[in-house]
């Protein structure tokens, strides 16, 4: 059970609440206050690191041992791709477009939606497929990736949301954070092999 809490921290538990927290604050904050662009960003960037870490991480262990594994992993990638496109259509929105908030509802409920699924159902079949050992090291090799994507996106104040430090380009923040951290992907190679 401790594996697939380490796996649950490093692949859900410290990405996804971050990613609810960042989310929630900017639905507290009132509608056209500057700082929900900032906080918005934030929240875009962990979410797409989250999707990245997952595609890096988790579907090559759930591909390895987990029966109907394809079935999941599409249905990850899927629910990944509608989450990016909200995002996308979130970042062209003006802070007091009626839109940004419909947006922003729609993301916490695919978040938690897909948060609660993964917890019951994806760890489940992770902690029947692997030793406590192996989903341990699994999830120390997430959380580390994760360190280095967000040390990359933000790398002054990690903790703070402000201008990430993404490549410039005249794609929108969700291309270039997957650019940033697609190039972060040879850490899968060095760690985490599943055995």
């Amino acid at each position: 059970m401790s594996g697939v809490r380490s796996v649950s921290r490093g692949a859900k538990g410290d990405t996804r609440q971050a990613d609810i927290e960042l989310l929630e604050r900017v639905d507290a904050l009132p509608r056209g206050d500057s700082s929900r662009r900032a906080y918005a960003d934030a929240a875009t960037v962990e979410l797409v690191c989250h999707s990245v870490l997952e595609t890096t991480y988790l579907h090559p262990a759930v591909r390895a041992r987990v029966a109907d594994a394809d079935t999941i992993v599409a249905r990850g990638a899927d629910a990944h791709a509608r989450i990016e496109a909200l995002l996308e259509e979130w970042e062209s929105r003006a802070l007091d477009d009626p839109g940004f908030d419909r947006i922003l509802d729609q993301l916490l409920q695919k978040v938690r939606r897909r948060l609660a699924n993964q917890e019951e159902h994806l760890f489940h079949r992770l902690r029947n497929a692997y030793p406590a050992g192996t989903l341990n090291e699994l999830g120390t090799a997430i959380r580390q990736a994760r360190k280095q994507c967000m040390a990359q996106a933000y790398p002054s104040t990690p903790d703070v949301p402000a201008a990430p430090g993404l490549p410039a380009s005249d794609d929108g923040l969700v291309s270039r954070t997957l650019t940033l951290f697609t190039e972060l992907r040879p850490v899968r190679a060095e760690r985490g092999r599943m055995s």
